[in-house]
């Protein structure tokens, strides 16, 4: 299978926290597809009303400061097929800008851009490695 059609973005919602939960097996880069979902992910969770605070993770990495896929990069063509891959993080952020939930998450240390845009969010809360609720 293409390792840009791997991976998946998963959304329980038990007790009032709205679970987005995320994996690829290359967990440094996520193709355009997944950050679509994660940016779908946000919008429902910010409109539903039973989630009180969004608790977003990866599933098997622990980590989720990845960058963009280069494997999805080479195959560029023309403008519109650029502007969608390079808007991808993007669309993400302003999902979770837009989200009326708290957001909570963990990211390495680092100066990443990922991280940084993560850091600027009025409602996220970075938490340090180790455990994340248990």
């Amino acid at each position: 299978m293409d390792i840009t059609q791997q991976g998946y973005v998963h959304r329980p919602h038990p007790d009032g926290v709205a679970h987005i939960l995320f994996y690829h097996p290359n967990h440094n880069s996520l193709p355009s597809r997944l950050l679509a979902e994660l940016a779908a992910a946000f919008a429902a969770a910010g409109e539903n009303p039973d989630a009180r605070v969004v608790v977003l993770r990866s599933v098997e990495h622990n980590t989720f400061c990845a960058g963009a896929s280069f494997d999805e990069l080479g195959g560029i063509q023309d403008f519109e097929t650029g502007k969608a891959f390079f808007s991808g993080f993007g669309n993400v952020i302003n999902a979770m800008r837009r989200c009326s939930k708290i957001i909570v998450g963990r990211a390495r240390k680092g100066r990443g851009r990922w991280r940084r845009a993560l850091l600027r969010l009025r409602t996220f809360v970075l938490l340090p490695n180790g455990p994340l609720f248990g």
